[in-house]
């Protein structure tokens, strides 16, 4: 056979994958483990998450107030897991659906979720407040000219890219409607899916 690496990278590879739930966010399965009465850790599992991966996944969904501190599930944790995205993204869109903002909000989870919609994804974004609300703005842009082929090339859009976007932000937001296009409103939602990295600024 033909390698397609140098012997050194062959090496340097180990000699088995590390299983997926070493490598990957637990705060899906705990929140699924604890809507089905159980918990991930007492699981029989064959490669099971160190105590500290545990905690950690833990702390994260109570901060997010899908889990009560040391408890079960809350109500809101049994919403955003019937939500096809994790918990983060899920507590995005519960968020912004509370502050009239919840189309918007299903839109922002999808262009974070889904790959990229540009055609170029190290070409720069306009100035702005929000690097994904600078792409929320291109995609209405195509959406307002009913997602023309030409329209997409001609504004740097990967057509595929748009309407796998397009599909989930409509299987997130169903039928609703916002009352608001206050784009505050829309960030604070945001925030909320990411309270362990909201940093505040102390001035001396």
């Amino acid at each position: 056979c033909i390698r397609l690496y140098t012997r050194q990278e062959l090496q340097r590879q180990s000699e088995y994958d590390t299983p997926e739930i070493l490598r990957t966010d637990l705060s899906s399965p705990i929140l699924l483990s604890c809507a089905l009465g159980g918990e991930l850790s007492e699981l029989m599992l064959i490669d099971s998450p160190s105590t500290q991966e545990l905690e950690r996944a833990r702390a994260l969904l109570e901060r997010l107030g899908a889990l009560e501190c040391g408890g079960g599930i809350t109500k809101l944790g049994r919403e955003m897991v019937r939500l096809p995205v994790e918990p983060r993204m899920a507590r995005v869109v519960m968020a912004a659906r509370e502050r009239g903002v919840g189309r918007a909000g299903a839109l922002v989870v999808a262009l974070l979720s889904e790959r990229d919609i540009r055609l170029q994804r190290e070409s720069p974004l306009e100035t702005g407040p929000s690097d994904i609300l600078a792409l929320k703005d291109i995609f209405e842009e195509a959406e307002a000219g009913r997602f023309k082929p030409a329209l997409c090339r001609r504004i740097g859009l990967n057509q595929h890219a748009v309407e796998q976007v397009r599909r989930a932000r409509e299987q997130l937001a169903g039928r609703g409607k916002d009352r608001s296009k206050d784009e505050a409103l829309l960030l604070e939602s945001i925030l909320l899916g990411f309270p362990d990295r909201v940093a505040a600024l102390e001035l001396a």
